[in-house]
Formats: structure tokens, sequence, C-alpha cells
């Protein structure tokens, strides 16, 4: 679990020391909590995931093993200061509290493959792996405003630029560094995702080495069916010099196929354990999420948890390479991974009227786009990867990141690189062919039974929060149309949930 908790300038202390399951830390009304700190006179120093080139700091830093993660951050701080997020490579959150120089610096990795949210009053800042630690911490208001409704029923999980539907709390960009000091609370980046020329094959080999070396433990390959899975499953048969033993996810379903002798051993989920899992994964996540697969993804963490602490996934692939994809027009609002709007069927129309989704979603778009380098004139397709690139998979990869670590599987995603997305994208036309066919495309299926039920009790309790925001007729049409969709309706209870677990106000 990413349960770490960073405190600067707080006075809240006290309160927080209960919310982490790790070592916590303070330093006068400034703390650290988690399961990587080390403090050591005047600084403070976290470490959250996994940093790929450590082996290669230790030598230019003159340490030696065993040294933690966290450590290692604080030596690199003393080194090169403000400047040691360029010298950390890999999937990992870091942060550093200088009594000294009273500031903090935290930052996130350069394809956002680990969470990280924060909230700032005045000059003071806080931070997390999930937001509902800063809400217990009490450093965070619990209001949804009219962006926070709107990335709720609109974006259904990715936020762009890494806004979240609490009006307080945000998501630190990939490759971005937050100080706090006393001249107050800036953003700054780091890194960012460039094309890079240089071919498929140089892509391929970026993807080899992406893939993370066997160590003491293999990781246990998660295999989707689709392309990107059977590209992974080729590369990792060549750098294990053996099969991986393999996971299979098969829609609703999950398949074990031991490496040895081939037999399979199916693993199976009732309707009753996908909902409990679903709300699960809302309170890990932090927020709703219109993903029918988390259910599955939990379960089978749990199970390759069993096999080995470590999973290799193609999270990423399906981004990158999507199933559907039409023309992207940057004229019609929409991101590229967006056909409609999700959700705002369910929105009252006065409320939508008074929001205007349409404009918030075109600023929203348009705002990513001006962080992305100078598309060539008309090449529409080098914008849509650059988006996926930037904000799709840095979502998708997070929330991988957090569900697994939920269940004690840190997770291996070589398509979410640095190298193999610039040199993918760098590629141009030349990318549809580096993989053999598209992913699987999953969809929703028709409401149940049980599933029109709940929407019922739903609508006849008016004490429900999300009651305040919805039109009750079309989620009633919705359930008992002619084609009930079981993804829009399932959302919709988990919002309500979500509003009913974290006490949501929501600003109407």
């Amino acid at each position: 679990m990413l349960d770490f908790l960073g405190m600067y300038r707080q006075a809240r202390t006290a309160h927080a020391r209960q919310l982490t399951e790790g070592t916590f830390v303070s330093l006068g009304t400034s703390a650290m909590g988690g399961r990587d700190v080390c403090a050591q006179g005047a600084l403070m120093a976290l470490a959250a995931g996994h940093i790929a080139n450590r082996r290669a700091l230790l030598r230019t830093l003159e340490l030696t093993e065993p040294l933690p993660d966290a450590a290692l951050v604080l030596n690199a701080y003393r080194r090169w200061g403000a400047d040691y997020p360029r010298r950390i490579e890999g999937a990992a959150v870091t942060a550093v509290i200088d009594r000294i120089e009273d500031r903090l610096i935290l930052t996130r990795d350069r394809m956002g493959a680990v969470p990280v949210y924060y909230a700032w009053r005045g000059r003071s800042a806080a931070f997390s792996g999930r937001p509902e630690l800063l809400l217990r911490a009490g450093v965070a208001g619990r209001v949804v405003d009219r962006e926070g409704i709107l990335e709720l029923f609109q974006v259904a999980g990715v936020s762009a630029p890494m806004r979240t539907p609490f009006r307080d709390i945000r998501r630190l960009e990939p490759g971005c560094v937050l100080v706090a000091d006393v001249r107050g609370t800036r953003i700054k980046r780091y890194a960012s995702l460039e094309p890079e020329e240089g071919g498929l094959c140089a892509a391929r080999a970026a993807l080899l080495s992406a893939i993370p070396e066997a160590g003491e433990e293999v990781p246990v390959l998660w295999h989707s069916g689709g392309a990107g899975s059977l590209l992974l499953e080729r590369l990792a048969r060549e750098k294990y010099m053996r099969p991986p033993e393999t996971l299979h996810l098969r829609g609703e379903g999950m398949v074990h196929t031991p490496a040895e002798d081939g037999s399979a051993e199916e693993i199976a989920q009732t309707e009753a354990e996908r909902a409990e899992l679903e709300a699960e994964s809302v309170g890990i996540l932090g927020f709703p999420d219109a993903d029918p697969n988390n259910a599955a993804l939990l379960q089978l963490a749990g199970h390759s948890a069993r096999l080995s602490p470590r999973a290799l996934l193609a999270t990423g692939a399906g981004a990158l390479f999507p199933a559907e994809e039409g023309a992207f027009k940057p004229e019609n609002g929409l991101f590229p991974w967006q056909r409609e709007v999700c959700h705002l069927r369910f929105l009252k129309p006065s409320l939508r009227a008074r929001l205007n989704p349409e404009r918030y979603l075109r600023d929203r778009l348009h705002e990513a786009l001006d962080r992305l380098p100078h598309s060539p004139e008309g090449d529409a397709d080098f914008a849509a990867f650059g988006l996926r690139a930037a904000y799709l998979l840095p979502a998708l990869a997070s929330k991988t990141t957090a569900l697994l670590a939920a269940r004690g599987v840190r997770a291996e995603m070589p398509f979410v690189n640095e190298a193999v997305a610039a040199r993918l994208w760098g590629a141009g036309e030349a990318r549809a062919h580096f993989l053999a066919g598209k992913a699987p495309v999953l969809h929703h299926g028709n409401a149940s039974r049980a599933l029109r039920e709940e929407i019922v009790r739903l609508l006849a309790d008016p004490a429900q929060p999300v009651r305040a925001l919805i039109d009750d007729a079309a989620v009633r049409e919705n359930a008992y149309g002619a084609n009930p969709d079981a993804g829009e309706l399932s959302f919709l209870l988990r919002v309500n949930e979500w509003m009913v677990q974290t006490e949501a106000e929501a600003e109407v």
C-alpha cells in the first residue's frame, strides 16, 4: 500500500502519526511517514517505488550496500541539492525536507508510474500516495467544486493535467518537482517526454532493456492475450532464457498456467466478490474509476503475490496502440481516448448547463496540447500519441501500481518507459507495425437484475449524496432501457459510495 505521508510546516504530526503503517519521523512541525524514511540531522528523505539506477548512484556517491532508497535519496540531495531529481531514474516518488534551507522537495517519476497527491495552504504543503490520508490528516478540504464534478463524471479517472475531484488536492504531474519554502509553493518540470529518432529496432531494444532483470525472483507475466502481452512474452523468454510463469487475464475470468506442464487453473469471480473488490479499489485509488477490470486486477494480484512479489505487465501497450482509433481532431474538444463525454448523460440538465462541460474539456485539452512538443503541420497522429503517452499512460500505470501494491506486488511495466515511449513517438507511421496486432477491446455487459435493483434503491433514497447531481429520469431510462450499460450504472454507484466514504461536499 502506498501509505506514505509528508507534511511541511504542519502542526498535525501527532494525529498524522497514526495514519501510516511505516516509520514516522518528525522534525519540528514537519514530518514524514512511510515504509522507507530516513532522517539525518536536519534532513529527512522518503522514497516510494523502485529506483532503477541505484547501483550507478551508489558508485557515483561512493556508497555501499545495504542502503535503503530513502538514505540514497538523502545522499543524492547532499551531493546535488535541488537538482537531484534529474539523477534519479525509475518508477519512484521521492521527497526531501531540509530544515536548514527550510524547504520541501517532492518529485514524481518521469512516466508517472507511482501516484502522488499534494495539497497546500499558504506556505504549508502536504503530500501522500493516497488522497484519503490527506483528508484524514486534516490538511485538505472535502469540497468537490465545478471542476471536481466534471472530473468525476467526465474524465473518469484520467485528469488532464492532473486534477482531482477534490478542490484542495492535486496530482503531481510526471517529471515534475514540487518545491515549498518561505517563498511559497511552486511546481517545476525536471524532465519531459520528447520524440526520439532511431526507428523500431531502437524501440524494440529499449523495450527489451526495460524488462527487469530476473534477480532472486523472476516476475510473473500477466498475459491479457493482446499483442503487447505477446511481444512482452517473447522478449521475456529472450531475456530470461526460459518461459516465464504466466497468469492469463481473460475478460472477467483469470487462468493461471504453470510454466512446467502447461496445465491451467481457473480463478473464478462471483458477482458479489466483484462488487466487493470494486468497492475496495475505490478506497485504494482514492477516486471512482470507470474501468471494469479493477476488480479482476485486485483478485489477480492476490494470486500473483503467492507466486512472486513482482509482476510483469504490458500495461500501456493498449494506450500507445489503441484497438479502436479514429482520427484525432483537437477542434472536437475530446482527448484521443474519448469517443464521447463520459457519464454526462446522468447529470441534471440544469447543472450541466451551468458547468459547461464541453468548454471545460476543450480548455483542458488545449492546456495539455500546449505542454507537448510542437507537432508537424497537420500531423494529428503525432499529437494523439503524445497525449496518450503523457496523460493516459501515467493514469493507467499509477492505477496499476496502486492496486498491485495493495496486495504486496511490485508492478514491472516495460511499456511505461521513457526511452520506449520516446522512440515509438519518433518512429511516426512506422510504429503501427511495432505490434503484430491490436489489444483486445473490453465491452461492458448489460446490467444484471441485481444491479438494476441497486439503482432503484439509490433513486428511492433522497439522502444519497449523488442524488444532488444526477438526473433521475436519465439514470432510470438507462437501467430499464433496451441496452442498459452495466459499466456506466456501476460507475454511478461507485461515485455515490465514494462520496459517502469520503464525506465529499459537492458545491452545486
